[in-house]
């Protein structure tokens, strides 16, 4: 991929310790027979020359992030897209854990809807009355036995 990267991607990022390169590469996929259309390959290539305690590398050391894609933005937006992607599962899975709901009661997809909906708004009820709460330590004792 960094030959790859070198050809098609622009430099976004240089400087003595490292090399980044982000682009497109449209190509198909691994298992792909000639039916399937080609595909978006959004990549991030980091060549490191030395590494983070400062030695210098006989080789550098490359660091490849790819992802398949079909959305029409630039390469930065898909890799921060897919970065952001993750912190909302992360939401996602605290709401669950939180409210004690992780495995939904129902069968049916329009129960647990709205069986989420209710858990989500009292979480967030509650995460404003909390960090409301943190704006008023004047009033508040700091410690409770």
């Amino acid at each position: 991929m960094a030959p790859t990267a070198k050809a098609e991607g622009e430099v976004i990022s240089n400087n003595d310790r490292r090399t980044v390169y982000t682009g497109i590469h449209t190509g198909r996929t691994p298992a792909s027979d000639e039916t399937l259309s080609e595909m978006d390959i959004v990549f991030k290539v980091t060549e490191r020359y030395i590494d983070k305690d400062g030695t210098k590398l006989l080789f550098p050391e490359i660091e490849v992030e790819t992802y398949w894609t079909n959305l029409y933005e630039t390469p930065e937006e898909v890799i921060e897209l897919y970065h952001s992607h993750g912190t909302s599962e992360q939401f996602h899975s605290e709401l669950k854990s939180d409210m004690g709901i992780e495995r939904l009661p129902s069968g049916k997809f329009g129960v647990n809807s709205v069986i989420l909906h209710i858990a989500m708004i009292a979480f967030n009820a509650l995460r404003f009355i909390g960090q409301t709460a943190l704006h008023l330590r004047k009033i508040f004792p700091m410690n409770i036995k």
